[in-house]
């Protein structure tokens, strides 16, 4: 098993080499340029993958996988975790950059799209949250508007920071979004909410 997957992460490596570095377009990219620089042979990539196109289906569904398992156990009911929440996806993106930023140049849209639904879905399991806001007389389609509002704006500030090479210190960019959500949510609810935001 192990083989098996630091030969992925080789071929996945040629990949995106291929796509960051050369800027090549999907459809240039070749099996046989792929495991030229791999050190593999083309036997051994179509073991792993049926096509240039299945390897790039199965880098995004890797990555965003590794990306559940990491930031999962912060979906908890309760309390939305917003600081260590976006302080483990800039981490993610940091150990991932490559990946994700090739991924990224071929479908701009799927891995910040991923990262807002996890998002989202981790504002609206927060009971607290959405306790709070019934009180308040506040719609249920009002509060998913919010936590997507707030999902896609964190989503796509952390992979414009990505992509402009990490142009402002992390921690920096963690207490700058965390601000905002508290901002963004204080003003929804129409009170004070830092007991409630994590």
């Amino acid at each position: 098993m192990l083989e098996t997957r630091e030969t992925e992460k080789k071929l996945f490596d040629a990949f995106v080499s291929m796509v960051l570095i050369e800027k090549l377009p999907i459809k240039k990219v070749t099996v046989t340029r792929i495991t030229a620089d791999a050190g593999v042979n083309r036997r051994t990539f179509y073991t792993h993958f049926e096509d240039v196109y299945d390897l790039h289906r199965q880098l995004q569904n890797w990555l965003v996988a590794e990306f559940d398992t990491r930031v999962d156990h912060l979906v908890e009911r309760g309390v939305f975790a917003a600081k260590p929440m976006i302080s483990d996806i800039l981490n993610f993106l940091v150990v991932n950059r490559d990946y994700a930023l090739a991924i990224a140049q071929l479908d701009p849209e799927y891995l910040p799209t991923h990262v807002a639904n996890f998002i989202g879905k981790a504002i609206l399991a927060s009971s607290k949250l959405l306790t709070f806001a019934d009180q308040k007389g506040i719609s249920d389609s009002e509060i998913k508007y919010q936590a997507y509002f707030l999902s896609d704006a964190i989503s796509w500030i952390s992979y414009r920071w990505l992509k402009n090479d990490m142009d402002m210190p992390k921690d920096m960019l963690v207490e700058m979004i965390y601000r905002h959500v508290l901002v963004s949510v204080s003003q929804v609810l129409d009170t004070n909410v830092t007991d409630l935001i994590d």
